[in-house]
């Protein structure tokens, strides 16, 4: 693994706080010039051994509970919305004749509601 130049990290450090924008040819280009050895880098490399590394480090940390709250969230979320949408299908299997399948599907405004709010919008 190629040794890290500590002034090269801090320039590219530096430059993301600064313009957190700013493209990786850019800080390839500010690193070259610190130290020519960074040249034999591929622009892939580079990345891989500073701006990701930066990026990572400054970047807030996600809590494996806020992660698994999330996991947990979305499976609710979509069991929920799969019940909305099996209620507007067992409605429509129930329908006895046309003028009720137009009913039904004339309130799907109400299970569009439902699925919106089982989504988690309001």
């Amino acid at each position: 693994m190629a040794d890290i130049n500590e002034k090269v990290m801090k320039m590219v450090e530096e430059e993301l706080k600064r313009d957190p924008s700013i493209n990786t040819k850019d800080l390839f280009q500010k690193a070259v010039r610190l130290d020519k050895s960074i040249g034999e880098l591929s622009a892939r490399q580079f990345n891989a051994l500073y701006p990701l590394q930066v990026k990572r480090r400054l970047a807030p940390r996600r809590t494996r509970a806020a992660t698994a709250t999330q996991a947990r969230r979305r499976t609710a979320d979509r069991a929920a919305v799969r019940n909305v949408l099996l209620q507007f299908a067992m409605a429509i299997a129930d329908a006895e004749d046309t003028a009720d399948v137009i009913e039904v599907i004339g309130n799907v405004d109400k299970y569009v509601d439902q699925v919106v709010a089982a989504a988690g919008g309001r």
